[in-house]
């Protein structure tokens, strides 16, 4: 079972949290730790998560088995979550799943030979919502040179 790496780009249109409690809060790629990690800004609004994920087979499925330090689930159910973490408390305002069942070894394998992330546009999207996204090869060479996106301002 050889393991490889794949990259993802998710995309949102960077609205608050459904149930917003008007506290402060962290947005972005959650962690298996919990840690938040934030997006890029693009010059339309919307925030560009890149993450890259490993990806190996497993013995008697078909699909690939996802892993890495953003990668929830059990191995038939992987997602990513995109997280508004509460500043001030423990626990998250809202959550949203990314689920990468829908991924297949074909689009990995593209996505490697073409050096480009696959993507998925979470706008819009609810919590709680279990449908399949659909997840497609980018056209940027790579996220640095991705020309919607702009540095992220200093603190």
């Amino acid at each position: 079972m050889e393991q490889s790496v794949v990259q993802l780009r998710l995309i949102h249109d960077n609205a608050p949290p459904i149930h917003d409690t008007g506290e402060p809060y962290l947005f972005g790629l959650q962690t298996t730790k919990q840690d938040i990690l934030p997006g890029q800004p693009m010059s339309d609004g919307r925030v560009a998560f890149e993450f890259e994920l490993t990806v190996k087979s497993v013995p008697k499925s078909d699909r690939p088995a996802f892993g890495g330090r953003c990668a929830s689930g059990s191995v038939d159910d992987r997602f990513v979550y995109l997280s508004w973490k509460a500043i001030g408390r423990d626990g998250f305002i809202n959550r949203i799943k990314a689920r990468l069942g829908s991924i297949t070894w074909d689009q990995i394998r593209e996505a490697q030979r073409a050096g480009r992330p696959l993507q998925a546009d979470l706008s819009g999207r609810k919590p709680h919502d279990a449908s399949a996204l659909v997840w497609s090869l980018t056209g940027g060479a790579s996220f640095d040179n991705l020309r919607a996106v702009r540095p992220l301002p200093s603190a």
